[in-house]
């Protein structure tokens, strides 16, 4: 265990040093699903040297029982899929931005089971793995654009040169490079006056 903790703790300290931190959630990942198997393993090794117990009939038995474990295991064999299927496809990963079944909030870890998001309001959210892979997220932090729509309003007392100059400068601001299709919408006699890029 405390040698794939060191090597988990060497892959970490490389990619630190690439400055590539996508696949910093697969060593984890890996980590812990190696951890898990080396369990296994142990478990039935000290079944086997330390209380005699023939793990060749273990497993022969397991085959029968092993459909009906299989069944009431479903579910957390479909989030342990998924979580490969994360891992691999990467539709998001640590860090990332996601709205999924009406939760906003950043990916904080992706487990074998679950994936574990940070709310706007500071709530920790568990969702699993099978409904990340099933659900439609939308992954924010890799959007190209974003829409904004700003309202101004302007008093009534404005002379036209005021008003001129204002859209002047709504305009400067309007044309520079990062805004893409801005418009400007005058509305009402009370001078309300908006802008959506």
């Amino acid at each position: 265990m405390r040698t794939i903790d060191f090597i988990g703790l060497l892959l970490k300290q490389r990619i630190h040093a690439t400055g590539d931190m996508k696949d910093h959630q697969l060593v984890v990942f890996f980590r812990d699903f190696l951890k898990a198997i080396i369990v296994i393993i142990g478990i039935f090794m000290i079944l086997g040297i330390g209380f005699g117990f023939e793990v060749s009939k273990f497993w022969t038995s397991l085959g029968i029982a092993g459909a009906a474990l299989a069944l009431s295991a479903r579910e957390s064999i479909e989030n342990l899929i998924a979580s490969f299927i994360i891992f691999f496809d990467k539709p998001f990963t640590a860090g990332d931005v996601l709205k999924v079944h009406n939760i906003t909030g950043t990916v904080e870890k992706i487990g074998l089971r679950s994936t574990r998001i940070r709310t706007d309001l500071k709530t920790y959210v568990t969702v699993p793995n099978k409904q990340m892979v099933d659900s439609i997220v939308d992954n924010q932090t890799l959007r190209t654009q974003r829409k904004a729509e700003i309202r101004l309003q302007i008093g009534l007392s404005a002379t036209p040169e005021v008003l001129q100059e204002f859209i002047a400068e709504i305009e400067k601001i309007l044309n520079k490079e990062v805004i893409e299709n801005p418009t400007v919408f005058l509305g009402d006699i009370a001078g309300m006056l908006f802008s959506s890029m």
